[in-house]
């Protein structure tokens, strides 16, 4: 019996949801005792004194994950971060096995789990779509957590390979992020292979080498860190993946290789199709005349009576149900609602194509890891240029995308090719934000007035999520809402919307309030603050709050943000001060502020324009100082003198 494999029979043996006996290793004992307590990480909400990770691929290509953790708790609210401990998985190609889970008491006292602290359920956002039932986790719920004691885990996922056919090929390769937001002692990832399996990997944020071995013809690359810092949980910081060690390791010998194992999946969902006119009946009875016109109507019909099911890409594997399936669920994932739109675009002769997107802010690598993607746009080749759709998005106007979708190089999968590509994030045009704010100021300095917003892009999108689902009620409360943000004691006259539901129309809230004694009248003074833009998604809801920050900060989507308050002056005043222009201009983003007399209004404007998506540490005092002239009073303030 080969080594390993004597390993994980000795392992297997050992498990039991109900240990007679709590058997603890010497060397772990010494471990704790020897460990640090809260004094020495007095930010820390836990101690991570091992974490170890050993990955096995075998002679099939299946993947056995190994992973043995203690943890000790230092602050309360530790308890409930990590009293219970879930482990994903898929129950039809893996199988999860506890080996050990205690706690030793901070006393020295070893106690385990009742019997049913253990529980086997299916994840969360699956639970109400059968489809991905096999999407489980296992549980683990520890006792007797107090300041001082610590949690032991240990678990292997297997694969099963009775379910595997015998000319399934198999990829292999992951991430691996060795940091976290609780200070780490001791980390080691093991990653052995069988006789001829090969890999490539890279490391980032770290010049960190791998201890090469052979053992009996297997090669273990072996990575360990100690000491490993706490990473803080900082406003608007960048990911974990920019600022700890990263590894990323992959089956794949090029780009090519990881489109065929993906594209070859995807295509075949596609293939088998047989609904596809009666789907295209339904979504759209009324067919129209202009081919134009049919597939924006049926793509908007996928995204919005489809229901979303949101796993991310691999999480239900990289194998989608067929477009049948799905049509017969109503709902789906990325990859599933992916193959649907493919199938019923063919149907109405028009070609796509599904590109891999990596959905977040993080650096790409050019590296075939398949991880690195977390979801599928859809690509419609037009005369002059190329229609990006998002079969998941329900809250952006037809013929833009997330702006998250956007990020890094992403991998286009046309049949029989795989092409790395930048997906466009449209113009400036498509990504701005105007409201307006037409406001009459009376001689008592009450207020009353309109806010009219028209938001696009991301703004458009945090619209639509909050708004277009809420009932009468609700609807009333909201606004109450946003006119206090105006002034304490502001009420709403009327309020009206767009169908905010059709992703074929422009996004427009309108909202009328009066405002008592908003202005502040000092005798023959009168000092009027400029009226803020009162709804919270038509900003960019960013600001660097802190005076310093360790870690580079990650900025908000990309696009321009532009408030307009047209101000009545009152009959029987003169403006006695307007705010001089402001104007910022970096490489992270600009910042216009100007106030105007015009006839017989003010025209107040102020305009912001995200133009990155990070700021490096060194820049972050210089984008601060320019922010804060958004919040400076002499920015803010008018003066009007009463001329009778």
């Amino acid at each position: 019996m080969k080594p390993q494999y004597f390993l994980f029979a000795v392992l297997l043996l050992a498990v039991s949801l109900g240990f007679a006996k709590v058997e603890v290793d010497p060397a772990i004992e010494q471990l704790i005792l020897n460990s640090p307590g809260a004094e020495a990480y007095p930010q820390a909400g836990a101690l991570i004194l091992m974490q170890n990770r050993d990955v096995y691929v075998d002679e099939d290509g299946d993947v056995t994950t190994h992973a043995h953790s203690l943890l000790k708790i230092l602050q309360v609210r530790a308890k409930d971060d990590y009293g219970d401990h879930s482990i994903r998985f898929n129950d039809v190609t893996h199988e999860v096995i506890i080996h050990k889970a205690q706690t030793r008491m901070a006393d020295g006292t070893w106690i385990e789990p009742e019997e049913d602290a253990f529980t086997l359920t299916s994840a969360p956002e699956v639970q109400f779509a059968s489809a991905y039932s096999q999407i489980k986790q296992r549980n683990v719920n520890f006792p007797g957590l107090e300041i001082g004691a610590v949690i032991e885990l240990e678990w292997t996922r297997k694969p099963k390979k009775e379910e595997k056919e015998e000319d399934e090929d198999e990829s292999y390769g992951g991430e691996w992020i060795f940091g976290t937001t609780e200070p780490i002692l001791s980390q080691t990832l093991s990653i052995r292979l069988a006789p001829g399996k090969q890999f490539s990997y890279r490391m980032l944020n770290s010049d960190k080498a791998a201890a090469v071995s052979l053992d009996k013809g297997e090669t273990v690359h072996v990575w360990h860190f100690e000491n490993s810092p706490q990473i803080m949980n900082e406003p608007n910081r960048v990911s974990s993946a920019d600022i700890a060690p990263r590894l990323l390791w992959t089956s794949f010998s090029d780009w090519k290789a990881l489109g065929e194992y993906v594209g070859s999946r995807f295509w075949s969902r596609v293939d088998t199709a047989t609904v596809a006119d009666a789907a295209l009946t339904e979504l759209v009875p009324d067919k129209p005349s202009k081919q134009e016109d049919y597939i924006e109507e049926l793509c908007i019909a996928v995204q919005r009576k489809i229901r979303n099911v949101n796993l991310r890409l691999g999480r239900a594997g990289y194998e989608p149900n067929t477009a049948d399936n799905v049509w017969a669920h109503r709902y789906g994932e990325t990859r599933d609602k992916a193959v649907l739109l493919t199938a019923l675009l063919r149907q109405i002769d028009v070609p796509s194509f599904p590109v891999l997107v990596m959905n977040r802010n993080i650096e790409f690598v050019d590296l075939p890891v398949l991880v690195q993607f977390r979801h599928i746009i859809l690509g419609i080749p037009r005369d002059s240029d190329t229609l990006y759709v998002d079969p998941m998005t329900q809250d952006c106007r037809f013929g833009t995308l997330p702006f998250s979708r956007t990020y890094g190089r992403n991998l286009a999968l046309a049949p029989g090719n795989s092409t790395l590509i930048d997906v466009p994030h449209g113009d400036l045009e498509s990504r701005s934000t105007i409201t307006y704010i037409d406001v009459k100021l009376h001689l008592d300095g009450s207020l009353e007035g309109t806010v009219k917003a028209s938001p696009k892009g991301q703004c458009e999108r945090r619209c639509r999520r909050k708004l277009k689902d809420m009932k009468e009620k609700e609807m009333d409360i909201y606004f109450q809402r946003v006119a206090s943000q105006i002034s304490q004691g502001a009420t709403v006259v009327h309020y009206e919307m767009s169908d905010l539901k059709d992703l074929t129309l422009p996004a427009e809230v309108v909202m009328a309030f009066k405002a008592e004694r908003y202005a502040n009248r000092q005798g023959d003074v009168i000092l009027f603050d400029l009226t803020p833009n009162p709804f919270g998604w038509a900003s960019h809801g960013f600001f660097p709050q802190l005076p310093q920050v360790r870690y580079p900060i990650g900025l908000p989507a990309q696009g321009k943000v532009q408030t307009i308050l047209r101000l009545q002056i009152p009959q029987g005043v003169t403006v006695g001060f307007l705010p001089e222009a402001v104007q910022v201009d970096n490489p992270y983003y600009r910042l216009d502020m100007a106030a105007r007399v015009q006839g017989d209004q003010i025209i107040w404007e102020i305009a912001t324009e995200i133009k990155a998506d990070k700021v490096p540490v060194d820049d972050y005092q210089t984008m601060r100082e320019g922010f804060q002239n958004l919040g400076l009073e002499k920015n803010r303030l008018a003066i009007f003198e009463l001329t009778r």
